[in-house]
């Protein structure tokens, strides 16, 4: 048997607090008393030191047990403030073999006990032991007596204070002369059953709009549970393809980058472009009328060289007026080799047929 055994097996004996707390536990609903009780140190070499924070330890004290299936373990070395969190340094004896994936509550030891500090081990441990220096992320803390009480709970407020203090006297004796205490604790709570007895009509109001609220979401839950489950369902995909969208959107502030350097290089001549299409637009704009004149005559011109056409070809000069004759002479004054007749009034001699000379 190592040195800690016997530590260990008088903890686990019922000393008089136990045996007070389980004398008093019909009175327990009643009220809630802090009754601060000496726990059982571990003193030894052989061991380490954990860190847990907690958002509240409650009334958990320097030299609190720290127990693992009711069996201390190791005690509170120190409670400082980090930050919003209390940090709680304890020494835990190796030779317990407390695993590393364990988990810490504050909790009081029994309903009338002190606080401490409760390993769990987790049901998936693989076997390694808690190290020196590490720190517990798993914490918890276990409401006692006292939270319940702070509540406000229906069932001490339906009590009156003369059958509590009738309890009490009743209990006196075996609360270890707490009966004086007890009573302040009734006054206190006739007080918060007295500010909760002002407050029906509002606690009422409030529970019948809880209740409409209720009643308004219930016939919509199951539409609600697929609408997340989309939402879920997008944004797992989106998650997914989220490496895809940087690319896109860096790909598309090279573009726009590109793009603007281009319309810098290029401007003088779009604008060029631009005003030359301006003169295009104002000449058009001037000759409206002769563009409506030919527009006009784009039919009949359509159906003349429909007749017009032979052969796919279209007949531009059916008869020819010869001047002269071919290789006349330069003589003016002859009409034969002159297109204009005596006097220079110009008789011109005519025929007809393609094969005609030039004019």
């Amino acid at each position: 048997m190592s040195a800690l055994e016997p530590r260990l097996e008088q903890c686990r004996q019922p000393g008089p607090l136990r045996r007070i707390a389980a004398r008093a536990a019909p009175v327990l609903l009643l009220g809630a008393v802090a009754v601060a009780g000496t726990g059982c140190l571990v003193e030894s070499t052989a061991t380490l030191q954990t860190t847990a924070y907690f958002h509240d330890v409650s009334n958990l004290v320097n030299g609190a047990p720290v127990e693992m299936a009711g069996v201390t373990v190791g005690n509170v070395r120190s409670i400082s403030l980090r930050g919003n969190l209390a940090e709680v340094v304890m020494s835990v004896d190796k030779s317990a073999g407390v695993p590393s994936e364990v988990s810490a509550k504050v909790e009081q030891s029994t309903v009338l006990g002190e606080e401490v500090v409760e390993l769990v081990p987790s049901a998936k441990a693989t076997g390694r032991l808690l190290a020196d220096g590490s720190t517990i992320s798993d914490t918890a803390e276990v409401p006692g007596i006292q939270q319940f009480v702070a509540g406000g709970t229906a069932v001490i407020g339906a009590i009156g204070t003369s059958q509590l203090a009738a309890l009490v006297d009743a209990g006196g004796q075996g609360l270890g002369g707490q009966t004086a205490t007890l009573r302040g604790l009734i006054s206190y709570l006739q007080h918060i059953t007295a500010g909760y007895s002002t407050r029906t009509t509002e606690i009422k109001a409030l529970v019948i709009g809880m209740d409409r609220l209720s009643s308004s979401l219930a016939p919509a839950a199951a539409p609600d549970t697929r609408a997340l489950a989309r939402l879920a369902s997008t944004i797992g995909v989106l998650s997914r393809q989220s490496g895809n969208f940087v690319h896109l959107l860096q790909g598309l502030d090279r573009l726009s980058i590109e793009g603007r350097s281009l319309m810098e290089q290029q401007l003088a001549e779009i604008d060029l472009q631009f005003r030359g299409l301006a003169g295009i637009t104002a000449t058009l704009a001037g000759q409206q009328r002769a563009i409506a004149q030919l527009v006009e005559q784009l039919p009949g011109h359509n159906a003349v060289m429909h007749d017009v056409t032979v052969n796919h070809f279209v007949q531009i000069v059916d008869a020819l007026i010869v001047c002269g004759l071919p290789n006349g002479g330069g003589d003016t004054t002859q009409p034969a080799a002159s297109c204009h007749g005596a006097g220079g009034s110009g008789g011109p001699a005519s025929g007809s047929g393609p094969g005609g000379g030039l004019p």
